[in-house]
């Protein structure tokens, strides 16, 4: 399985240090923990599924376009734009259009690859821009950074 794949709209790239814990690679979703990115497996578990989304979600930086491997601490490339549209990997079951989306379970940790439908917008960290099959392996989504200037979230990046 790869990492999501952009597919059109303007992006917004901002430079920001990698976790050196943790390998960065383009396409993969990052949060913003401190001063440094990290992948969704790098969330700390918060006791179950649901929570462990959300404090994801709250963190949520955007969509990185450049590498870090682990044992490293190099500035990577993260697209912050919410015009962006890409198409990442779903797990079975499908959705409908507007679905919101978060990274799904990989076993207790959240999965660098695939997304999966969420209840609500809380835990989400994208929206299905389309609706998909059941058997469909991916899905055009955008995704809501908290750092984005067209966010109303706290840390947008910009004036308050």
């Amino acid at each position: 399985m790869s990492a999501l794949t952009y597919r059109t709209g303007p992006t917004q790239l901002v430079r920001v240090p990698s976790d050196p814990a943790f390998t960065i690679r383009p396409g993969m979703l990052v949060g913003l923990w401190g001063s440094v990115v990290r992948p969704p497996s790098g969330t700390p578990w918060a006791g179950d599924l649901n929570a462990t989304q959300g404090l994801f979600a709250e963190v949520f930086l955007g969509v990185a376009h450049s590498v870090a491997e682990a044992g490293e601490s190099r500035t990577v490339s993260v697209d912050l734009s919410p015009l962006a549209v890409y198409a990442p990997a779903l797990e079975a079951g499908g959705c409908a259009f507007g679905t919101p989306l978060a990274p799904a379970d990989a076993g207790g940790e959240l999965s660098d690859e695939l997304l999966t439908p969420v209840a609500g917008r809380i835990t989400a960290v994208g929206l299905a821009l389309e609706a998909a099959d059941a058997d469909a392996p991916r899905v055009r989504a955008a995704f809501a950074s908290v750092g984005s200037p067209a966010s109303n979230h706290a840390k947008a990046l910009g004036p308050s």
